[in-house]
């Protein structure tokens, strides 16, 4: 027996497939953009791996954020323990004159001291073209875009990432800068207790010495009477 099937009667079953791939597709989607999330926070880590001081941490973690996001120029600010002010240790494709630009900010001064006192990231799009600007081999330009992240550690703030795109800023962009956010700030502050450690022990290490020459002064002196 033969059943002959009307365009009527098939529509349904074509709209039914449709929806089947489209669930599919977004599914892969969600997976391809979770892959994608989770080695960037693995490369970012490994990244890190031998750097000591603050400024080379900030350095790895910038020239990682401009290969990974595709950030045309980029700079780390941050938190001085003694005056609170936001100081740049490191940045990534700076022209020579954004170089010699300020390098500290109270927190009540740009958008770099908005962010921290916000804890907001702030996007800024169509940048001035004297804003910032970004040297290539092809010479000096303005990014198009900007983003400004805080980055913390224990729920405290101690920095600010600076970074500008030449390219529209998409949303899967802020997702990843917000789930690597605070690791960046635990990196920042462990480099800072070494920096302290180590400035602790040379100026303990000084001492010693002092106290030595002291007593070694001290038991000529003795011989002498």
């Amino acid at each position: 027996e033969i059943y002959t099937l009307s365009l009527h009667d098939a529509l349904p079953i074509s709209e039914s497939y449709d929806g089947v791939l489209a669930r599919q597709a977004e599914h892969t989607d969600v997976l391809q953009q979770q892959v994608w999330l989770r080695s960037g926070q693995r490369l970012l880590a490994e990244k890190i791996v031998g750097q000591s001081s603050p400024a080379l941490v900030g350095r790895a973690m910038l020239d990682f954020l401009a290969e990974y996001l595709d950030v045309a120029v980029a700079a780390l600010y941050v938190r001085e323990r003694t005056t609170g002010a936001l100081k740049r240790i490191a940045t990534y494709g700076f022209s020579q004159e954004s170089e010699s630009a300020a390098r500290s900010f109270r927190e009540s001064e740009s958008l770099i001291g908005q962010a921290a006192v916000s804890r907001r990231t702030l996007v800024l799009n169509d940048v001035p073209d004297d804003y910032i600007k970004v040297v290539s081999g092809t010479g000096k330009s303005a990014p198009r875009n900007l983003l400004v992240l805080p980055i913390e550690n224990d729920g405290v703030g101690n920095g600010v990432v600076e970074l500008g795109f030449m390219r529209a800023i998409e949303p899967r962009d802020q997702e990843f800068l917000q789930l690597i956010s605070t690791g960046m700030g635990d990196f920042i502050e462990a480099a800072l207790y070494r920096e302290r450690l180590q400035d602790a022990l040379a100026e303990t290490q000084q001492l010693n010495e002092e106290l030595q020459v002291q007593q070694e002064e001290l038991r000529v002196s003795n011989e002498g009477l």
